[in-house]
């Protein structure tokens, strides 16, 4: 009798448990407010001690870089296939096209960007969601 009972409460633990799903589809994903958290050039990233803000991507393709301090609100428009693309416009109308391999881990809560131009500064960033 106590076997069965064992048995009993581990198939009731077993079965009662639902595996979360992780969403795989990178422009998913991607949606939502992060902060930036550290920045550098792998394997050397310097933490952020003071957040200044904000990135929130949005579904109908829009990236708004907020600053907490100034209350300022930058949209840029972006899109997603094997890179993040975010686009500025100049004034003259020319178009950049800032290019990052990205990649997502802790159930999708972090976000690593890595720069694809060449002589940047700083090549990783390291975000975290934000709710």
């Amino acid at each position: 009798m106590k076997l069965f009972m064992k048995l009993l409460f581990v198939g009731l633990i077993a079965f009662s448990c639902n595996k979360e799903t992780i969403e795989t589809n990178p422009s998913k994903v991607i949606l939502g407010k992060w902060e930036c958290t550290a920045s550098g050039n792998l394997p050397t990233m310097i933490p952020i001690s003071h957040v200044n803000g904000y990135v929130e991507f949005l579904p109908d393709s829009v990236m708004n870089d907020y600053v907490y301090e100034t209350k300022i609100r930058t949209s840029f428009k972006y899109s997603v296939d094997s890179l993040l693309h975010y686009y500025q416009y100049a004034d003259d109308g020319m178009v950049f096209d800032n290019k990052f391999k990205f990649t997502f881990s802790d159930h999708n809560n972090t976000m690593n960007w890595e720069l694809q131009q060449p002589f940047a500064t700083f090549h990783n960033f390291t975000y975290k969601r934000i709710n």
